[in-house]
This record gives structure tokens, sequence and C-alpha cells, in this order.
């Protein structure tokens, strides 16, 4: 069987400002393809698991997060 592999251009902003004034208050990765499974988590720079979803149109609001560096890890099974 043929199967066609194109490759799928995801895009995860690098900043975001959680201060409730409308503009870039929420953290998400935007994945314009078709998949079958999807786990989206950030860590804190202690390693302590902040936010986790299965949901690809969830979004972190990052409410409780102080300002700093963060880790995401996404895994994609398409």
């Amino acid at each position: 069987a043929y199967t066609n592999c194109t490759p799928c251009i995801w895009y995860a902003p690098n900043v975001f400002s959680p201060n409730d004034d409308g503009v870039n208050d929420r953290w998400q990765v935007f994945v314009p393809c078709a998949f079958t499974s999807y786990v989206l988590e950030v860590y804190d720079r202690w390693g302590g698991r902040v936010f986790y979803t299965e949901d690809p149109e969830a979004s972190w609001d990052g409410r409780d997060a102080v300002p700093g560096v963060y880790a995401w890890r996404m895994r994609l099974t398409g």
C-alpha cells in the first residue's frame, strides 16, 4: 500500500503574558494536521508539571505561574 507522508508543520509561540489584558493571555501549540493521539505537558524549572492536556484545543492560562522559563513536551501520533 502507498502512503503519502507529508510533514506536519506545527507552531508553538515562545512567549505569552497571562496578565488578563486580552493579548497573548494563553499559551498553546497549534497543530494543523490530522493525528490519532496528542499529549501536551508544561514543566517549571524544577521539573514539576504545571499543565497537562490530551485536548489539542486546550491552552494553558499560566495563572499560577511565576515569570520565568518553562519547558514543554508534545507527543503527537499521526
